[in-house]
């Protein structure tokens, strides 16, 4: 939905891989001086335990280093925020450390990557236990994205309460999990359609029980059994059949 700025939310629904990511965090350079990372205590503790990838990646980034506080938000746990400088540089440090914005969700990489404008202002949000991306764009600023970086035009979808372009972005993202290889982008794909029920939905969900991967054809049984789909039980039988077969 617009802001003050009137920028709207675009939430990532396809990857950005490889060459393309990479353009993305060059893009950024130019345009937003300030980049941080967040951490909260594990377990419920007061205790930082930070991976070894992420002390790594503090560490090559400690040259552009510019504060650590603590955030603290009603209803939420107390976060630390790590803030850096951006810049050429620091883009070229953050590159080798994930090949794709989704790598940033796995266990061991620093959380909430955020990109900040001049103004303070975000310009791209990870929210890595939540699993999306989100950035904040007038259309002017959108088009100009688009532009330099086609491959972002069918990855970024706008925020949106009208059921059409709903269900306009959910039919692409189904397309795509169908279509893909990927069983990291699948399994992912599923957690956001376990949500959504639709005719689309439980197609997709049907043809995902033939995928060649047996957690992604399990995983989609799964759900059409919590939908109570007719074919669920059916379906359930032949993913535990296959599994047997794997082993």
């Amino acid at each position: 939905m617009p802001d003050q700025h009137n920028r709207i939310e675009y939430t990532f629904i396809k990857r950005l891989v490889g060459e393309p990511y990479y353009r993305l965090l060059d893009y950024a350079v130019d345009v937003c001086p300030t980049i941080s990372f967040s951490a909260v205590p594990h377990c419920g503790g007061d205790e930082l335990r930070l991976t070894t990838t992420t002390l790594e990646l503090f560490g090559k980034l400690k040259p552009f280093h510019e504060k650590t506080y603590v955030h603290t938000e009603e209803g939420y746990r107390p976060r630390t925020i790590f803030k850096h400088r951006y810049s050429r540089e620091c883009a070229e440090i953050l590159k080798p450390v994930a090949e794709c914005i989704d790598d940033w969700y796995l266990l061991g990489l620093p959380e909430d990557l955020t990109i900040y404008r001049k103004d303070g202002s975000r310009w791209l949000e990870m929210c890595s236990r939540e699993d999306f991306t989100t950035m904040f764009l007038t259309h002017e600023e959108h088009d100009r994205l688009v532009d330099a970086i086609p491959e972002l035009s069918p990855a970024l979808a706008p925020d949106s309460d009208d059921p059409d372009v709903i269900r306009r972005n959910h039919i692409a993202t189904l397309h795509d999990l169908t279509e893909s290889e990927d069983v990291q982008e699948c399994l992912r794909g599923l957690i956001n359609l376990r949500t959504y029920v639709s005719e689309e939905t439980n197609a997709a969900l049907v043809r995902l029980c033939d995928n060649r991967d047996v957690d992604i054809a399990h995983q989609a049984a799964r759900y059409l059994a919590e939908r109570k789909h007719p074919q669920a039980q059916e379906l359930q039988a032949r993913v535990w059949a296959r599994a047997k077969e794997s082993h």
